[in-house]
């Protein structure tokens, strides 16, 4: 190696002086040059090592520097250095590290990019001094220390991308420092402090005061407290912290941050901030809509109980009362037969307010149960203009009833009733002695929204004679509760009618619309899917009301009434007695009930569906357990009138739903239908 030194020295050509340097061989100690690294130092260091000639020749390498190139050191020893490196590296080596080395004798931390035999980059990191060798004064070498930075390079890139992470986080992520004398800079602070408070993260890096400035009094109190003197040091704290925004109102900002103990009561702070303006938004937006569903749920729950104790009440009113109209009360005189007429209208009348209530409570819940099938158009128009026929009558208003009424309409057969009686109802109430007031039933256009593949639009249109309605009242007209100013006149209602009416049809896939001309009336239309073809009628009626057809009579059998209320009790009794031959059996609990069925079992069950020790439904479950009850029919009899109550009862097996207060023909009619096969 040393002849190969001197071969490579004499070929060189000199830099300045013209005289060729006789340099000794690099890191070898001579006599002359004691100070000289050893040999085996130099060829254990992991930085490459390299002396150069004045003209930029190699004249010596180290292992490492072999190893990061690629080439042993006979293959590198007599070569220009600058053919170790890359285009662009060899550019600045020849135009700005050789000059400024010639310059000040020394450089450093120059970074400049090798080449490899195989071609890749090796990035190292450049050190340089100039000495005169040991032999002879005059000649000068250059030593080199090239340390390889791709581990460098690797954790510059990884901190980059996450700096540059945390740059575009819509978070702000901080170090804080915290110092004895109660001041506070932030050694790093995302850029995120420029949409979070306002300011530079230069400023954030002066005073933490240009991000804690921005903080509502006490907010910035409570912080303060807390980032100075840590509860529990090394714990995390968090906090939700009001700012002034930008528009002049405040934000909310969480923070996270852990503490770090460090020498003379020096705190340090990592963390995170995070708007959460809009997430606190939505989250009191969702408390109050549960505060609202709690509220609107105990005021469900709340009608339901008012609605079963007046019903209790009003189901011996009514019924005591129904029983006195009829024909077997022929004692009375006519001023007592009218005072018991105007008795029952006033209950009747309690009675429709309660069922609005309930109705509209029930939608308001999403507790509103339909059954959708086909219905004859011809059966709807006939029975709504029957029910109202007799009202017509006494106050002098003409019915007209349509000319056609052909095809089916897909609705729930009682609600439609409900809303078309609704309709006929006002359009009686409000209109003239003299006046008119038609239903009209026809297939619509324009109304495809509503159309059925393969089927069209039914309209089923109320006209009437009346004063009409102007755009305001209009605009007013499906208020629960507005009757536009009505209530100073002398006509009834509860405001409550045209409400649950457009809930109702837009329950049954409808729409409710109304057109109206002050002075010249008004006609509201209920637009509906027409049906195709017919369905079989729901098998649980909401009353007792008897089915189509010739029923046997006399009507027999023995009936099993399980009521614990003396009065309801009373008036079934009265009601029985009209059917000299069905004989009442009364019990009063449901271990009562069960214990008089399964000793003599009943041709039919009358169940009440609230019992002091239990319920009708889980009743009539204990007695289908028994092979004996099995078949007796069943009929729930009960002041909750929900649909989710007569859907309960659907599910247990009841065949009816008899509703109090009870109407006393259709108790009769039940008992003939459900006895007709009685024992002679």
């Amino acid at each position: 190696m040393t002849r190969r030194v001197a071969d490579a020295a004499a070929a060189a050509a000199p830099l300045a002086s013209g005289v060729p340097p006789t340099p000794a061989l690099p890191w070898q100690p001579t006599a002359a040059d004691p100070q000289r690294v050893p040999a085996p130092l130099a060829d254990e260091l992991p930085c490459g090592l390299a002396t150069l000639a004045t003209d930029g020749t190699l004249l010596g390498a180290n292992p490492a520097l072999c190893q990061l190139v690629g080439r042993d050191a006979a293959a590198l020893v007599g070569r220009p250095f600058d053919g170790l490196l890359g285009a662009a590296s060899r550019v600045l080596y020849q135009s700005y590290l050789v000059p400024l080395l010639r310059l000040h004798g020394h450089l450093q931390e120059f970074s400049l990019g090798l080449q490899a035999a195989d071609g890749t980059a090796v990035d190292v990191l450049l050190f340089a001094s100039s000495r005169c060798t040991a032999i002879e004064a005059a000649s000068t070498v250059y030593d080199l220390v090239l340390v390889p930075i791709r581990q460098r390079r690797r954790l510059e890139e990884e901190m980059l991308r996450v700096k540059r992470a945390a740059d575009e986080s819509p978070g702000m992520i901080f170090q804080l420092v915290c110092l004895p004398d109660g001041s506070a800079h932030f050694p790093y602070v995302s850029e995120a402090v420029r949409g979070l408070y306002g300011c530079t993260p230069m400023a954030a890096r002066d005073s933490a005061d240009a991000v804690f400035g921005q903080l509502l009094p006490d907010d910035r109190a409570r912080l303060l407290r807390a980032l100075r003197d840590p509860a529990q040091p090394d714990a995390p704290w968090r906090g939700n912290l009001q700012v002034r925004s930008r528009d002049g109102g405040t934000a909310w900002h969480e923070l996270s941050a852990t503490p770090r103990r460090l020498a003379s009561g020096v705190t340090l702070w990592h963390g995170h901030v995070a708007d959460v303006t809009q997430r606190r938004a939505m989250e009191a937006a969702l408390a109050q809509r549960q505060a609202a569903e709690q509220a609107s749920r105990a005021k469900s729950e709340f009608l339901a109980r008012v609605s079963h104790e007046l019903r209790t009440p009003l189901n011996g009113i009514l019924g005591f009362a129904q029983l006195l109209l009829t024909q077997q009360a022929d004692n009375l005189r006519d001023d007592q037969r009218h005072r018991l007429a105007v008795v029952h209208s006033a209950g009747q009348g309690l009675l429709g307010l309660i069922n609005d209530v309930l109705d509209i409570t029930s939608i308001e819940m999403g507790q509103l149960s339909l059954h959708l099938q086909p219905l004859p158009l011809a059966g709807v128009a006939e029975r709504a203009l029957q029910a109202v026929e007799s009202q017509a009558r006494q106050a002098g208003i003409t019915l007209q009833g349509p000319a056609l009424a052909d095809g089916l309409v897909l609705a729930d057969e009682r609600r439609l009733q409900q809303v078309l009686l609704n309709l006929l109802d006002n359009a009686i109430q409000y209109n003239h002695r003299g006046g008119r007031v038609s239903l009209g039933v026809a297939m619509a256009d324009g109304a495809a929204d509503l159309k059925a593949e393969g089927a069209g639009t039914v309209s089923l249109v109320v006209t009437d004679t009346g004063p009409g309605l102007s755009d305001h009242q209009q605009s007013h007209l499906f208020e629960p509760f507005n009757r536009l100013g009505a209530e100073r006149g002398g006509t009834e209602g509860s405001g409550l009618g045209l409400a649950i009416s457009q809930q109702l049809v837009g329950l049954m896939g409808g729409r409710l619309r109304v057109r109206s001309t002050p002075g010249l009336g008004s006609a509201f239309e209920v637009l509906l899917p027409q049906a195709a073809a017919a369905l079989p009628a729901s098998p649980l009626a909401a009353t007792g009301a008897a089915t189509a057809g010739e029923v046997p009579s006399p009507t027999r059998g023995r009936v099993l009434y399980v009521e614990d209320n003396p009065v309801n009790v009373l008036l079934m009794e009265a009601i029985v007695g009209l059917r000299p031959g069905v004989q009442l059996q009364v019990a009063g609990s449901v271990a009562q009930g069960l214990d008089v069925a399964l000793a003599d079992p009943p041709d039919l069950l009358l169940l009440d569906m609230q019992l002091p020790d239990g319920d009708g439904a889980s009743l009539l479950q204990a007695m289908r357990a028994h092979a004996r009850l099995a078949n007796v029919p069943a009929v729930a009899v009960s002041a909750a009138a929900r649909a989710d109550d007569l859907a309960r009862a659907r599910e247990v097996g009841f065949t009816a739903y008899w509703t109090k207060p009870v109407v006393v023909d259709d108790v009769l009619a039940g008992l003939d239908r459900l006895l007709s096969a009685g024992p002679p």
